[in-house]
């Protein structure tokens, strides 16, 4: 099992049999895990969009590449002291051309504004940046959704453009 460790946080990368069961057996993945229950808050509009994403991008490219599945999975956060996911992370896929790959994080409403997604993305990025083939970690954040940007701002991201009203971020790996 791949695994990221933090003072407060563990980042897991779901394996194939783990991403199913994310979606059709929450209560299994966290049985297996050692995980407390606990069902993430997200709004309607995202769970949809999240699930979808896991069935549509990470479940056929971890089938698809397992060698280098950690960059096509979800990865769940858990909190260390309660034991219990709440929330994800994960990438765009191998770095692109550029060398570049896209990163995307979520922490439950009432985990929120404790520094956790920050302490999250700060962790997975740190592990990326000893990936040679990566030479910048890229995010896009609509315009405004001030959490988002201060977390990407505190782990070294800067504003690149803004198009429609979605901020591109770009941190450059050294």
């Amino acid at each position: 099992m791949l695994e990221i460790t933090t003072s407060r946080l563990r980042l897991i990368a779901l394996n194939l049999e783990q991403l199913h069961l994310l979606t059709d057996g929450l209560g299994q993945l966290q049985e297996q895990l050692g995980l407390e229950p606990f069902e993430v808050r997200l709004s309607p509009e995202f769970d949809a969009e999240y699930i979808e994403s896991i069935h549509d991008f990470c479940l056929p490219q971890v089938e698809a590449h397992p060698q280098d599945y950690a960059w096509f999975t979800h990865w769940i956060i858990v909190h260390r002291k309660d034991n219990c996911r709440i929330g994800g992370i994960g990438l765009g896929g191998l770095p692109d051309e550029r060398g570049e790959s896209m990163i995307g994080y979520f922490v439950d409403e009432r985990y929120a504004g404790q520094g956790l997604a920050t302490e999250a993305a700060g962790a997975l990025c740190d592990w990326l940046g000893k990936d040679g083939r990566l030479q910048a970690i890229i995010a896009t954040v609509p315009v405004g959704h001030a959490a988002s940007e201060r977390i990407l701002q505190k782990i070294g991201f800067e504003m690149v453009t803004v198009d429609e009203g979605v901020g591109l971020w770009r941190m450059e790996v050294k």
